[in-house]
């Protein structure tokens, strides 16, 4: 039980015997019982499915994406600065070398950002898919969508937007993405960790 008023709950744990479920004293105030076996029965979907699993080993594949590009253009970068001390080439050679390094050294922080903006494309398009599949479960562990539904539009409508503070005490704009409601707004859906709320909300109400 997390100590902070804002209703919310997310999942957490690589495995299924290190897993846990967070819920807020906020959201235990002002769900009824539906209502919460709904978030419950969403955040245990989410350790079924082993989506934290999934989204860790994804960061770590990235990651290692972004610093092979880095360390390409790491690596250029040096022998274009030293490796033309070396050596008894004429004026030349050493211009084409220098030009071939430039255009590595180039390439290698080119392909750096356009690894880490795919990457985080990726990463997202994930994250907003699995909350989806999640909604899903929910009703069928639960065997009913009203919970689960009445639940989502009761967190939003209590804060559809968290201050500096309220964010601090859910952990920090890195654990957002885990909770089972986002606030943060994109221009453009691409860029957001979870679906629209209202499209989930009219999803599951169209359900069973």
């Amino acid at each position: 039980i997390i100590p902070a008023n804002i209703p919310n709950a997310f999942a957490g744990g690589l495995s299924l015997k290190n897993a846990y479920i967070g819920v807020t004293t906020g959201l235990i105030e002002i769900l009824d019982e539906p209502e919460i076996e709904g978030v419950l029965a969403h955040e245990m979907s989410h350790i079924i499915q082993r989506d934290i699993l999934v989204s860790t080993v994804s960061v770590y594949l990235m990651s290692a994406a972004i610093v092979l590009g880095t360390i390409l253009y790491r690596i250029s970068r040096y022998n274009m600065i030293y490796g033309g001390r070396n050596g008894s080439r004429d004026s030349s050679d050493n211009e084409n070398s220098a030009e071939t390094l430039a255009l590595m050294a180039l390439a290698g922080m080119v392909l750096s950002y356009v690894i880490r903006f795919v990457a985080q494309i990726i990463n997202l398009a994930i994250s907003r898919k699995r909350e989806y599949i999640a909604d899903a479960n929910a009703v069928r562990l639960c065997g009913y969508s009203e919970g689960i539904a009445d639940a989502l539009e009761k967190i939003q409508s209590h804060s559809r937007e968290y201050s500096k503070e309220q964010v601090d005490d859910l952990g920090g704009d890195e654990m957002l993405g885990l909770y089972i409601f986002n606030p943060k707004h994109w221009i453009l859906p691409l860029f957001s960790t979870h679906p629209p709320i209202e499209e989930r909300i009219r999803i599951l109400r169209n359900m069973y």
